[in-house]
């Protein structure tokens, strides 16, 4: 900044010396001319290169307009909606093609017909990208229609497969603006479930949810959802894959509860992967490419064999060795079967591409942002709680920082320097009026404290203001399709428009108060003009709070370093997998209850350990832990004879391989995301590629291994960005493997394919294990079963199951239950 003002006054004085070297003549008239000249160019000059920037950026923010304004409107015209219906049918899809494009150039369904009777169960079932999810997105007129006619009768809820909650109560998150009925509430909070989880949280109902429901777990935030498509009492349930996050006994409940209950006389329409209810169904629509392959009863379906019949294919097999395993182990309880491999051959797993046009976030320049980029990942769990309003004071008082502060001090600077140069000439030629400073300081002083009193309430007030808008604007679309569903349109309208109205009155406020205090100074520098160089001290003194808030960001606790000298693990650790857990203990915050409850077990290398419980006992905590994303508050985890506690995070965290539930993707291509940092060749991506059966569908792709993938994988399937962070796994080769429900989502087909790979791929490796369908932990050599923060259960499988014990009851429930809801 000091330079790019003082170059004209540097450019003068060197053309003037070389003027001087050259003996050229300089009188009075040439060095006003050069100077007035060099002093008019300097400006252009100066501005020149940021023009070219803010021309550049003009012109990518107007092509994101254009495409914006010109895209096509979600016309109501879609469906037919009508209030009541004279006939027998419900919903009627006849010859049916939709797009999730305005332009219709990539055919997501197509030749759809169906009709759904009054009071019926209509289950939808299909492979990975069949176009389950689409099939309802249709119904409720969220894809553009290219052929046939679609007519609903009635009001519809929906339930989304990933779960949207809002930043509110849980009260007010199942009411969604609907008014209370004591009686209505109670009996959905029985039906979901959520009794016990309300009982468990120490304000109930009123419980404050976090952004995207960050405080609690996949099932709560699925059930609390499915709570609130049950209060608003619709004609018709689409459910998208809600029983893919919860127990199977809690499953069970909510299946007979909820469906075969509450809603028993409503038309329901079912996505689920879980074949177990499928007997249940009144009619059942089997999808494979966008279209309905096949309709009728279980029982037909399953003699007229095809696509149905291969899907339940894999669950009979898990179902009858299941069955085999609790006969044999009761039979001959001396003897511990072996369970062989499931032999399937899935078919190819295809998925529709959504293409969704993002921009590229622009990267900072700064020293500060480069600095903060290099600490990414040493911030404690702490700096997360308030998350919209974090983001927005940090990236707000940083553009304060980088340009603002600046700016104004060097104007400051400038001024100062100016009024020095006045204040000499005034006491030179005109010294009386140096008496006239004295009375104008003081006047000064006193606008001062007067504007400062209010401008920083008030700035603090339109920071505070400001992140609503931003956080329910970013709420309101990630659930665009339930808010459209529930005609909710007007209510979160007016919600925004009450935000903006308040940030508004906040930023009308505090920009009165600055032409308040502007004017005043105005009128001064009229009669004295050294004093209006004041106005620059005075208006960026409101803008420095940022940096006391930075400070404070900067004293956030930061995590463990690193790398730690003299505490490094040898190169090939961990060689065996040994895990010992001794009396373990932890906590989230000081003075918050004890999650893990003294968890104490030893675990020997190779073992497939197990972990089963209620959704909310600690199970994610436990896997949290091993990476020290929360440190432990007492207690120790020793693998391979070294305690994890002491070793740097990279060196431990670069030595485990996981698979999390909820599979995460980076903007970027295919090969960015299976290899972030560039560690093996194209042979060996194609060699875990192939592996996780996804070979075929990125060799497809035009690009190959730059096939493009969006923030969040949005544009590849569920079951392929799962398949893909396997890959991303199996490139590591690490000795400790840590799965945290990551077949939950995925069809039985899918779980297949990857409970195959992970047998024949880390036969040699600790593998800890977090599932809820239980033939994904019945093969391994030991369950643990967690209760309220405490290993309850610790045993093989088969023990457990010959004795009285937790997980006996769940085997025993979910064995049952295909044939006892």
């Amino acid at each position: 900044m000091a330079v790019l003002w003082s170059v004209p006054v540097l450019i003068s004085a060197l053309l003037f010396a070389v003027a001087t070297l050259l003996r050229v003549h300089l009188d009075v008239g040439t060095v006003f001319t050069a100077v007035t000249v060099l002093r008019i160019l300097g400006d252009p000059i100066q501005t020149f290169p940021p023009t070219l920037i803010s021309i550049s950026q003009t012109m990518i923010t107007l092509g994101r307009l254009d495409r914006y304004m010109t895209s096509q409107e979600l016309q109501n015209v879609l469906v037919e909606r009508e209030e009541g219906c004279g006939g027998p049918i419900a919903v009627d899809v006849k010859n049916g093609g939709f797009s999730w494009d305005d332009e219709g150039t990539e055919e997501v369904l197509k030749d759809v017909n169906l009709e759904i009777k009054k009071g019926e169960l209509a289950a939808i079932v299909g492979t990975v990208g069949s176009g389950k999810s689409s099939l309802l997105a249709s119904i409720l007129g969220e894809l553009h229609k290219i052929s046939g006619k679609v007519r609903v009768c009635g009001t519809t809820a929906y339930v989304a497969q990933s779960s949207w909650i809002q930043n509110a109560t849980i009260q007010e998150n199942i009411l969604f603006g609907s008014p209370m009925n004591r009686g209505r509430y109670k009996e959905v909070i029985r039906v979901c479930c959520l009794e016990k989880d309300l009982e468990i949280m120490e304000r109930g109902d009123q419980t404050e949810i976090g952004e995207r429901g960050i405080n609690l777990s996949g099932g709560q935030k699925q059930r609390i959802q499915l709570a609130r498509a049950i209060y608003q009492d619709c004609d018709i349930y689409l459910l998208d894959d809600v029983f893919s996050a919860v127990d199977a006994h809690t499953g069970s409940e909510i299946f007979k509860e909820c469906v075969r209950g509450a809603l028993k006389d409503k038309i329901i329409l079912l996505v689920t992967h879980q074949v177990d209810f499928l007997p249940n169904a009144d009619l059942i629509l089997v999808m494979r490419d966008g279209t309905i392959v096949q309709s009728g009863r279980n029982e037909e379906l399953l003699e007229s064999g095809m696509d149905f019949t291969a899907l339940v294919a894999a669950h009979q097999t898990s179902m009858e060795l299941l069955e085999m395993s609790i006969t044999m182990s009761i039979d001959n309880p001396q003897q511990t079967p072996k369970s062989p491999h499931a032999a399937s051959s899935p078919r190819e797993l295809n998925g529709e591409n959504r293409s969704v046009d993002r921009s590229n976030s622009e990267k900072g320049n700064s020293k500060l942002i480069e600095e903060e980029e290099r600490e990414t990942g040493h911030v404690s769990l702490d700096v997360y709680t308030v998350l919209h309003r974090g983001i927005w004071m940090a990236s707000a008082d940083q553009v304060n920082i980088d340009i603002l502060i600046p700016f104004f001090l060097g104007m400051t600077i400038m001024m100062y320097f100016s009024l020095l140069g006045i204040m000499v000439i005034t006491c030179q030629y005109a010294w009386p009026t140096v008496f006239l400073v004295i009375p104008l300081i003081w006047v000064n002083i006193w606008y001062r404290g007067y504007y400062l009193a209010s401008s920083r309430e008030l700035t603090r007030l339109d920071s505070i203001t400001k992140a609503p808008v931003i956080h329910h604007f970013s709420e309101t679309i990630s659930g665009v399709m339930t808010i459209r569903c529930f005609r909710a349109q007007n209510k979160f309208f007016q919600g925004n428009v009450e935000r903006v109205n308040a940030n508004l009155r906040m930023d009308f406020h505090n920009n009165a108060s600055s032409e308040w205090l502007g004017f005043r100074l105005e009128m001064m520098g009229t009669f004295f003009l050294c004093i209006s160089t004041m106005c620059m001290i005075l208006l960026p003194s409101t803008i420095v709070k940022p940096v006391e808030r930075i400070k404070q960001f900067i004293k956030i606790p930061s995590e463990a370093a690193r790398k730690i000298s003299g505490s490094l693990p040898p190169p090939n650790w961990p060689n065996h997998g040994d895990i010992e857990i001794k009396d373990l203990q932890v906590r989230y915050r000081t003075n918050t209850p004890l999650v893990l409850r003294g968890i104490s077990l030893s675990i020997q290398g190779g073992e497939k350990i197990g972990v089963v419980g209620r959704t909310g006992s600690g199970k994610s905590t436990l896997i949290q832990i091993f990476f020290r994303l929360v440190e432990p508050s007492f207690g120790k985890i020793i693998i391979d004879g070294v305690d994890i506690c002491k070793l740097g995070l990279h060196d431990l965290r670069s030595r485990f391989g996981i698979i999390p539930q909820e599979p995460v993707l980076f903007e970027g291509t295919i090969r960015s995301n299976i290899d972030p940092i560039g560690l093996y060749s194209d042979e060996e991506i194609w060699k875990s590629l192939e592996r996780c059966q996804l070979k075929d569908v990125v060799a497809g792709k035009p690009e190959k291994l730059d096939a493009s993938v969006v923030d969040s994988g949005d544009n590849w399937i569920m079951g392929q960005r799962q398949l893909l962070c396997l890959g991303r796994v199996m490139l590591k080769h690490s000795k400790i493997l840590f799965m945290d429900e990551a077949t939950a989502s995925v069809d039985s087909q899918t779980d297949a394919v990857i409970q195959k790979i992970i047998r024949e791929d880390f036969s040699s490796c600790t593998i800890i294990s977090i599932a809820h369908r239980i033939h994904t932990v019945i093969d391994c050599d030991r369950v643990l079963v967690i209760g309220a923060g405490r290993a309850k259960e610790f045993d093989t499988p088969w023990n457990l199951i010959e004795r009285p014990s937790l997980f006996g009851a769940l085997v025993q429930e979910y064995a049952n239950r295909s044939s006892g809801l």
